[in-house]
């Protein structure tokens, strides 16, 4: 099953089906083209991911009588990587490095407007579209009141941590031309002083966010303190033998 297939096999599947225009306009913006001619679709398979995590979200016990639009906060997700998306396309930034950047003013207003010219059902009316479009405005903001925000924050809080962040850092480091040694060094100065437990504390408000999240990491743990077994011991064995 792919990930568009996953999604709209969700619990919520029936009151999405009229997202499907939607999601496949969003396919059509966030697939980039890669070196080779073939489409890369990295930020497209983020966006779905999001869309998902806000179906998840949106059963949780910390959402239970809470008024909100969920379809707008769908719909925000998956727009949110269209800023991001534009710079790679017109190369003012590396793609590699764009996995990794920050969202800054002029990536939301881009998400924005191209929300704004979406698709969305004629049933969701203007106030989903509205709702979507303040969501991009203000996810990641501690004053913000709207839910949609709240909700979206949560979900690319959530998407950040885990095996793709490794995967991530690891394709940008390496069109950095950093070595695998390095990227582990970062996993190991961020643990050390609690990088981590950090981000999942202050970052995630919901507890089955914070129980992934923590899933997550452990994974990423074991399978770092595997790469380190391997690039370690045999290196320095050898580095031993030939001063000696």
């Amino acid at each position: 099953m792919n990930e568009s297939q996953a999604i709209q096999e969700s619990p919520m599947a029936g009151d999405r089906m009229s997202f499907g225009p939607l999601v496949s306009h969003a396919r059509r913006l966030l697939s980039l083209p890669d070196s080779s001619g073939a489409l890369d679709t990295a930020f497209f398979d983020r966006a779905l991911r999001l869309a998902g995590l806000v179906d998840e979200l949106s059963v949780q016990p910390e959402l239970s009588g809470v008024r909100w639009n969920s379809r707008a906060t769908q719909a925000a997700a998956l727009f949110c990587e269209y800023g991001r998306a534009c710079a790679a396309r017109e190369s003012r930034i590396p793609f590699e490095a764009l996995l990794l950047a920050p969202y800054d003013e002029g990536t939301r207003e881009a998400c924005v407007d191209a929300l704004m010219a979406a698709p969305l059902s004629a049933a969701d009316g203007d106030d989903t579209r509205e709702s979507a479009a303040r969501a991009l405005r203000e996810w990641n903001r501690p004053a913000t009141t709207s839910i949609e925000a709240q909700v979206l924050t949560e979900a690319i809080h959530l998407d950040d941590l885990g095996p793709l962040w490794a995967w991530w850092q690891a394709r940008a480091a390496a069109s950095a031309g950093a070595s695998a040694r390095q990227c582990l060094d970062l996993w190991r100065s961020r643990s050390a002083y609690g990088y981590w437990t950090r981000r999942i504390e202050d970052g995630l408000r919901f507890e089955w966010s914070r129980r992934l999240a923590r899933r997550r990491i452990a994974a990423i743990q074991v399978f770092l303190e595997a790469l380190s077994d391997q690039i370690e011991p045999a290196g320095v064995r050898y580095a031993d033998n030939v001063r000696g």
